[in-house]
């Protein structure tokens, strides 16, 4: 058996001005990204949710970039994977 490396990469979409990540469930205990296995890039991205965690990053993930991105709230990744993470170049709105 044949094991294929896996990733996700979110990028803002191509519509002007409106790059978003929007998961559609209101549920305040469900980050809009849960990541636990292998490799995530989040790049460009506006999180619109003010009291949703953005990102939760969890053991399993080999490695993760979350770069450019928009942010509302506090501390909106939160990593338990102890993988190679790198944050880096985002705001806070």
């Amino acid at each position: 058996m044949t094991r294929l490396a896996s990733a996700l990469s979110l990028a803002s979409r191509h519509r002007p001005l409106d790059p978003v990540v929007d998961t559609g469930r209101p549920d305040e205990g469900v980050p809009c990204i849960r990541a636990s296995g292998r490799h995530l890039i989040v790049n460009g991205c506006e999180f619109m949710d003010e009291g949703k965690q953005a990102i939760v990053l969890d053991k399993g993930l080999a490695a993760a970039t979350i770069l450019g991105c928009a942010f509302r709230g506090q501390n909106p990744v939160e990593d338990h994977s102890g993988a190679d993470v790198k944050v880096g170049l985002n705001t806070s709105v």
